[in-house]
């Protein structure tokens, strides 16, 4: 915090709940560490093609960063064997909808444990020269192909796979799950018009080993209660999971118990569900769950649940950030009756056909929030206007043509709590 009071690192994403998410370097201070790095031998940052052309690689250098043309970097003659780390961007040039073919340079870098290439397109056919690559224990790579291959667990020493895609869904292998050091397993949106997935195959679930050092997975598509329940048996310490739950047809999501049990994920800090029904099922989401007392950030999304429901979340003493989005729950009218969300900071509701959010008198409404975001409740004419108490900080509401209606009440009440510090921001 110290290099952020003093604008060193400048920080460039925050939290829902406060804090710092993301930073960036001044930068005076990024070309005085790429100088120190360069003294040490520590790392060496090349930048462009005249540079890339002209550069020999010192004796004994670990880490390389590259900022360059895909092309011009594909066209190089870099040798370097001893390189640990090989890093690459773009410099925000954008050249992720060409294709290059990059196969002859993996024979140069035997050695590297991290290896970042998502600024460049791999094409449609994960690379099978990476599969040479023993060594990695990071891999990051921009492609649009629509599986990764069994032979990927010949990367015995992998701990993080990062794919950049613009497919919807990608097909693991069941090798995946002889990956016994894997930490992080995601797949980003290389547009974010589009909402990616990876796939696993479902064969040899019962007999597929755990992958018990898995602390992130985003995200992954799963097509029944059954598939959904055996998959969590097999990541028990997740921290992180991001699930999409496919709904093609209403026989896959029928239980006698009609419980989704996630209370065992201990470790579970973050979770997001999405419940994507593909055709109108008469009850597509007649199951519940019941969530870990860890959790601390959770997403919900196209559920269409009761508000009755509500009931399972409310509850939880560690939750501190709550996002509805579309579809999350069902019904005009959202009345607490009861003290609830001890701990909720941040809450969002997007998207829904609330009309009325009330709360019975005497009830503490969300008792520690400091952030409110309303977003398209085109109906919404209501809220509590005891939220939060004195706590409440901001009020951010956008595309709610009611708002007029809610927020001078709410604001009356919150200056009456002495809550004279209350931003409401309105779009």
């Amino acid at each position: 915090m110290d290099l952020i009071h003093r604008s060193l690192v400048i920080v460039s994403k925050q939290r829902s709940i406060g804090g710092v998410k993301a930073c960036r370097v001044h930068d005076l201070l990024h070309e005085f560490c790429v100088t120190k790095g360069k003294e040490e031998n520590f790392l060496q940052l090349v930048r462009g093609y005249d540079e890339i052309n002209t550069f020999r690689v010192p004796r004994n250098l670990r880490r390389l960063c590259i900022n360059s043309n895909p092309e011009h970097f594909c066209k190089s003659r870099l040798f370097a064997p001893t390189i640990h780390s090989l890093i690459h961007s773009d410099g925000g040039k954008r050249h992720r909808h060409r294709e290059f073919e990059i196969s002859s340079i993996y024979g140069i870098f035997k050695l590297v444990r991290v290896l970042e290439l998502s600024d460049i397109n791999l094409g449609t056919t994960f690379p099978r020269e990476l599969e040479l690559l023993v060594q990695l224990r990071y891999l990051a790579i921009l492609g649009n192909m629509d599986s990764i291959p069994s032979s990927i667990a010949n990367l015995s020493n992998l701990e993080t796979f990062i794919l950049k895609t613009v497919v919807r869904t990608v097909l693991l292998p069941d090798t995946i799950w002889n990956l016994k050091k894997l930490r992080h397993l995601q797949i980003r949106d290389t547009y974010f018009a589009s909402v990616c997935s990876f796939l696993l195959p479902t064969d040899n679930l019962d007999t597929a080993a755990n992958l018990c050092d898995l602390n992130t997975f985003t995200r992954v598509s799963l097509s029944s209660l059954d598939i959904v329940r055996k998959v969590f048996s097999k990541i028990p310490n997740i921290h992180k999971l991001e699930c999409i739950l496919i709904a093609y047809n209403e026989h896959n999501w029928v239980s006698a118990d009609k419980i989704i049990v996630l209370d065992f994920l201990s470790g579970l800090k973050s979770l997001y569900l999405m419940f994507n029904h593909f055709t109108r099922l008469p009850n597509p989401c007649q199951f519940e769950f019941q969530f870990p007392l860890a959790i601390r950030k959770l997403t919900l999304c196209g559920f269409l649940f009761p508000w009755s429901k509500i009931s399972a979340i409310e509850n939880l003493p560690n939750l501190e950030v709550l996002k509805l989005l579309v579809q999350a729950f069902k019904g005009e009218i959202w009345n607490m009756e009861k003290v609830g969300f001890p701990k909720v900071r941040f809450l969002k509701i997007a998207a829904l056909d609330i009309v009325k959010w009330t709360a019975y008198e005497g009830v503490d409404c969300f008792p520690s929030l400091q952030k409110l975001a309303l977003k398209s409740c085109r109906s919404l004419k209501e809220i509590p206007s005891c939220l939060g108490s004195s706590t409440l900080e901001i009020i951010e509401v956008s595309h709610c043509p009611f708002s007029a209606r809610f927020i001078e009440p709410l604001q009356e009440e919150q200056m009456d709590l002495g809550n004279t510090d209350l931003k409401i921001l309105i779009s």
